[in-house]
């Protein structure tokens, strides 16, 4: 998985959480990249499920919410280091294939949260994501 979404990760617990949260999900978790992400880089995906199950334990907050809460968070964050003139056309092409670019391992794991199911139409001018619902 790409840096980029463990930074985000990081970003959110701290400020949500606290310094000290994000440091106790460190010092619990047995990271091979000891917590240190580059957004450029990629990650074994098992990091950002020990570190959502590390941060369910510690906030008492279950692990669908987080996973949910996180997903809004990341991509109100991704869109904003945008600039805004290329915001649509950037977001709508990741969620055209998020597969091939975020791994979907670890929602794959979480099965009590799985992914969101939709389509998204567009050309140039004109996007819409057309959203369902996963029935479980």
């Amino acid at each position: 998985m790409k840096g980029a979404v463990f930074t985000n990760f990081q970003e959110m617990v701290e400020d949500q959480f606290g310094m000290e949260c994000w440091e106790t999900l460190l010092e619990k978790s047995d990271l091979p990249s000891e917590g240190i992400y580059t957004s450029s880089e990629t990650y074994d995906d098992q990091e950002i499920l020990s570190l959502v199950v590390a941060l369910s334990e510690y906030s008492s907050v279950p692990v669908p919410d987080l996973v949910e809460a996180f997903g809004r968070y990341l991509y109100t964050g991704l869109t904003h280091s945008l600039p805004p003139s290329m915001r649509a056309r950037i977001v709508f092409t990741v969620l055209r294939k998020e597969e091939d670019i975020f791994s979907n391992a670890p929602v794959a794991q979480l099965d009590r949260a799985p992914p969101p199911e939709g389509e998204v139409e567009g050309s140039n001018t004109f996007w819409r994501f057309i959203e369902s619902k996963t029935i479980n």
